[in-house]
């Protein structure tokens, strides 16, 4: 069930950026200046060769950053995780943001469980690794772009790719989103935890989710049950064949699971289930529309 601690993740007072780059085509670059643009926190780069960041001063390691910090987005080459999460658990950081690749996704099962391990042992919640990032009312951290309209709509997506397809989405057709959130590998933090703060986030008035795998279906179904009383889940399901169960094992070290079980289980939970992007993102589109349906207008489905 939530956590109270998934409230520093989504809005947090103070955020590290470590492997924050003063190269302008980097991750940690395009991260650090997206939430200088919409973070109205304390922000800090940390990086152990550079003085500055676009003009903001770098610090060698998040201890050395002066005052809390209550979340940490990192960006810094896979075998250096443990060591900067350490540093971030023995800091006080509340949450942490890995958008490095290169764990379970790829067969590197032990160092995630190492990193999970890591941020367990210091109280703090992990989104990731493998993520695109994250945006919420108070910031975005993710690596695309910062111009996101800001609306009711909540995204919740285990694919970076389609993440940065559904935020292109969003933007052409001025669609404002109240949170986009990349789940990465789920290491820590799960889908049915964000749903669950999203069920009960006032800003948000539909939930929208695209899943390869589910981590708990146990928790899942409660969650779902729960919060499709308070507003809309809508669900786009990945691997449904067998090339996409193989590639979203690939992509995410997610196991896709059978659709028609997931299927069954969304409708028990009082979800709605769309078989393709179009209707997903039409669907979001319209729950987003503010102005009332008129009792004139009639409308024919199969």
């Amino acid at each position: 069930m939530e956590s109270p601690s998934l409230a520093k993740l989504f809005n947090p007072d103070s955020i590290a950026v470590i492997g924050a780059s003063r190269h302008k085509e980097k991750v940690g670059n395009v991260v650090f200046r997206n939430l200088m643009a919409t973070f109205r926190g304390k922000l800090y780069p940390v990086n152990n060769k550079a003085e500055d960041v676009e003009g903001v001063k770098a610090y060698r390691s998040v201890k050395d950053v002066p005052g809390d910090v209550d979340l940490t987005v990192v960006t810094v080459p896979r075998d250096f995780v443990p060591e900067v999460l350490e540093e971030s658990g023995e800091k006080g950081v509340k949450a942490v943001i890995v958008i490095t690749a290169g764990f379970r996704e790829v067969g590197e099962v032990k160092l995630e469980e190492e990193i999970v391990g890591i941020a367990r042992k210091h109280g703090m919640r992990l989104l990731g690794p493998n993520t695109f990032g994250v945006i919420s009312p108070s910031y975005n951290s993710t690596f695309a772009f910062a111009d996101v309209k800001r609306g009711n709509v909540g995204l919740v997506v285990q694919s970076g790719g389609l993440g940065v397809y559904m935020l292109d989405f969003a933007r052409k057709s001025r669609m404002g989103i109240s949170y986009m959130v990349s789940l990465g590998n789920q290491a820590d933090v799960k889908e049915y935890e964000v749903i669950e703060y999203l069920a009960k986030d006032s800003m948000t008035k539909a939930i929208f989710v695209y899943l390869e795998g589910v981590s708990d279906g146990q928790e899942f179904l409660d969650v779902l049950a729960e919060s499709t009383v308070r507003k809309p889940v809508v669900f786009l399901k990945g691997g449904r064949t067998s090339k996409g169960s193989q590639a979203a094992k690939t992509h995410t070290g997610s196991m896709a699971g059978s659709y028609e079980v997931f299927k069954a289980a969304v409708r028990t939970g009082g979800g709605i289930l769309t078989e393709d992007l179009r209707d997903f993102l039409n669907l979001a589109k319209l729950l987003e529309f503010s102005e009332p349906i008129s009792n004139d207008v009639l409308i024919v489905t199969n």
